[in-house]
């Protein structure tokens, strides 16, 4: 049985070149608000938690997200397009809930994300 992944969208995040006033609220914002709202249509979504987190200190490349699960890799990705990131990331939350290790090389992201990638952590060993 596969571990629940948290997807996890920094909803500080606002990119570069967005505006202060942009009353859509913050890329990170959207971002998690069209994850959470399109949810109910992933057909692995019982493997998938979205949660929003306050900050994940990508700001360099907002808006970021990171995922992770038990015993797997951390992910995290940045510099994604508020508007656009929802379905490479249902691509690759689903690749990352299958995955044994979590590690996903380039060529098996999706492609819009394949430029994205931030960091990808080793799981802690042990207590």
């Amino acid at each position: 049985m596969e571990s629940t992944t948290q997807l996890a969208v920094c909803i500080r995040c606002r990119p570069v070149r967005a505006g202060r006033g942009d009353r859509r609220g913050t890329g990170g914002e959207r971002l998690h608000r069209a994850l959470s709202d399109g949810r109910a249509a992933w057909a692995r979504r019982e493997h998938v938690q979205v949660v929003a987190w306050d900050c994940l200190g990508a700001c360099d490349r907002a808006c970021a997200v990171s995922l992770r699960a038990p015993g797997k890799f951390v992910v995290v990705l940045g510099g994604l397009d508020p508007d656009a990131a929802e379905a490479p990331l249902v691509e690759f939350a689903t690749l990352y809930a299958r995955s044994a290790t979590g590690f996903l090389s380039r060529e098996e992201r999706p492609p819009a994300l394949r430029q994205s990638l931030v960091a990808q952590v080793p799981p802690q060993e042990g207590p």
